[in-house]
């Protein structure tokens, strides 16, 4: 009975030590480092920081920036086929609430990004782009050093239809192992966290701080993203043409045309609801965007 007892405090006590304390958020502080493999012909890579507040639903946001490259390959033999294309857009807002929850603006209200009240065997629903709610389930957890502070970091197994559709991980204070906003793996796309740097560690040499030492220049935008019936391509150049090239989420162009206008309205209400990639090449730059059509919106 003696040693059934201590087994047990043993145990108890394991159980005790293998969680630590919550690690909240500090987003004004971290660099998300990414990889994004969105599609066969194009591989992206990304840092997401913190830009500035921001009002939805009555709540304040932290609006989160991605500036990046794109490489672009030629099937099937993935060589490179343009040079590199520097981006710089707005990627979301997300805020912690006093639950151990993150939260991500939506129009003028906000949903749970992540929800760190997570125990091994929780059944639960994580947040996916396009899909939307994915039912999930907590197989495992353990702790792991991230800034020198030691972090619960949670197992997910994704189920779609009655299917296991991947694994991830979630990390209190980091996120998730695909990303600051995920993009879970599907088919030959699916973004993947590669490091997370604060103010006082770095990780890898990708970007040391995107914001000095990587800014696009911004000669071109696109509004209103997401939208559904059109949007508008504003040229910030005065005077200068420029090649339009648009491709889905499958890369086949679906336009290609040649700017000449400041202001440029594009027709999109027969497209597809999905991702679309946007190039555009001036004389010396070229910018690339990414807009969601959505019959939704």
């Amino acid at each position: 009975m003696k040693n059934l007892t201590l087994l047990f405090l043993f145990l108890y006590s394991f159980q005790l030590v293998s969680q630590v304390p919550y690690t909240s958020f500090d987003i004004e502080n971290s660099i998300w480092e990414e990889s994004d493999g969105a599609l066969w012909f194009l591989q992206t890579f990304r840092e997401v920081y913190a830009d500035g507040d921001t009002i939805i639903g009555g709540k304040t946001f932290q609006k989160l920036r991605e500036e990046g490259i794109t490489y672009f390959y030629d099937y099937p033999m993935q060589t490179t086929i343009s040079d590199s294309i520097l981006f710089d857009n707005y990627y979301g807002a997300i805020r912690e609430n006093d639950q151990k929850q993150i939260e991500i603006g939506f129009n003028d209200t906000s949903l749970i990004l992540y929800d760190f009240n997570l125990a091994v065997g929780d059944s639960i629903e994580i947040l996916a782009p396009g899909p939307g709610f994915l039912p999930a389930h907590v197989y495992d957890m353990d702790t792991v050093e991230v800034c020198g502070t030691l972090r619960n970091r949670y197992h997910i197994k994704v189920i779609q239809d009655s299917l296991e559709y991947g694994y991830t991980t979630l990390t209190e204070g980091v996120g998730s192992s695909n990303g600051i906003i995920p993009e879970y793996p599907l088919f030959e796309s699916g973004a993947y966290l590669t490091c997370f740097s604060q103010v006082n560690c770095t990780c890898g040499e990708f970007m040391t701080n995107s914001k000095n030492t990587l800014k696009a220049k911004k000669f071109s935008s696109i509004f209103p993203n997401p939208t559904n019936h059109n949007f508008n391509i504003t040229i910030h150049s005065q005077n200068e043409k420029a090649t339009l090239n648009i491709f889905n989420n499958m890369g086949q162009q679906v336009l290609s045309s040649e700017i000449n206008q400041s202001e440029n309205k594009i027709n999109c209400q027969n497209w597809s609801d999905g991702l679309y990639l946007i190039i555009i090449n001036g004389n010396g730059w070229q910018n690339m965007h990414k807009i969601m059509i959505t019959n939704d919106y």
